[in-house]
């Protein structure tokens, strides 16, 4: 299949504005979609690729915000009709880039027009569902990220469905030569579930994470609040620096113990080069054997890596070189001699050759 023409971005959008413009009036949006779809109302219905293209190269020859919004609205809804998600996405991404507007919240919207429009929905529809449910969780609006993953469990579905159809009509037909339809629902409806239980435990989480931090504000010594606190900053924001003092705080021994000798290193992963790799072994131990569930683990043990990373270049001792390399994922160094390239021995050598696996007389 030939792929499909591409409307090009302007080249004025290639970064965004230094100061976003406001979303124009609803009333004057309206009034501005109706305009655009007079004027280029034929355009649309044709080449939607070159439609789109067209749209955009207006926003760029205009001033009035209104008019720009609205040509930017039409084009995602030119996109959206086409099945064009990628393209879609793109003219989204410009109008947030342009406007001050929440791009999770717009990129959610677009994801349910699309659903709509799509009379087929397929895995690459499934696939976006769930990177907006993720994108959704990451920002903390759960009841947008729990609604995505329901459509996402729709769309597995609706898969599902085709499949079975397609797979009863090849029974009936049973050409030798055309292999069966690929299955691959089943696959999906389990990921789309499994989302749905990730997200639960996220809101849970997050909950939790709510009630600790108040805790704390009210007591500063209370120990338990800390360690929520900084297992939640730490462990599934993964921002360290901000979590850390927390941890520091709590009072889970490995953890407050770990915690407390980062935060008296040095600032920069220059100091001290020894006292980082033994606190990047001590994290590591911590994740392969410590009282962690396996996201916790996984956090710690990336982060481990990463001191890792960062004090690689300042390792002298080749074996805590190697060790570092290969906890911080990288590829192993290779040798300064060709081991196949057996050295001659010195002239006068003590060392007898062995000949034969006997020693010579």
């Amino acid at each position: 299949m030939a792929e499909r023409p591409r409307a090009p971005a302007p080249a004025a959008w290639t970064t965004e504005p230094a100061r976003k413009l406001p979303r124009p009036d609803e009333a004057a949006v309206r009034e501005a979609i109706d305009l655009v779809h007079q004027a280029y109302g034929d355009d649309l219905r044709r080449d939607y690729a070159r439609a789109v293209g067209m749209l955009l190269k207006a926003v760029n020859t205009t001033t009035d915000a209104a008019r720009r919004y609205a040509l930017l609205s039409v084009a995602e809804g030119v996109a959206i009709d086409a099945g064009d998600t990628d393209l879609a996405l793109d003219v989204v991404g410009q109008r947030t880039s342009l406007f001050d507007e929440d791009g999770m919240r717009a990129r959610h919207g677009m994801f349910l027009k699309l659903r709509k429009a799509v009379k087929k929905p397929d895995a690459a529809l499934f696939a976006f569902a769930v990177t907006t449910a993720e994108e959704a969780a990451a920002a903390e609006e759960y009841d947008l990220a729990d609604g995505a993953a329901d459509v996402a469990l729709e769309i597995a579905v609706a898969i599902d469905r085709e499949e079975r159809r397609l797979i009863t009509e090849y029974r009936k037909i049973r050409r030798p030569q055309q292999p069966p339809p690929e299955a691959t629902a089943k696959t999906l409806i389990a990921d789309a579930k499994q989302l749905q239980r990730v997200l639960q435990d996220a809101r849970r989480e997050t909950s939790e994470f709510n009630d600790a931090e108040k805790r704390l504000l009210a007591n500063p010594s209370d120990a338990e609040a800390a360690l929520l606190v900084g297992e939640y900053i730490c462990f599934v924001k993964r921002q360290w620096k901000r979590g850390l003092k927390y941890l520091a705080r709590a009072g889970s021994e490995p953890l407050r113990d770990l915690a407390t000798r980062e935060l008296a290193l040095p600032d920069g992963s220059a100091a001290e080069p020894g006292a980082r790799f033994r606190l990047a072994g001590g994290w590591w131990r911590l994740a392969e054997s410590g009282p962690l569930t396996p996201p916790q683990a996984a956090a710690v043990r990336a982060h481990a890596a990463d001191i890792y990373d960062d004090v690689l270049p300042l390792l002298s001792d080749p074996t805590e070189k190697a060790l570092a390399r290969k906890r911080a994922g990288r590829e192993p160094e290779p040798p300064s001699v060709d081991p196949r390239q057996r050295a001659a021995d010195p002239p006068n050598s003590a060392v007898a050759p062995v000949t034969g696996g006997r020693k010579p007389k």
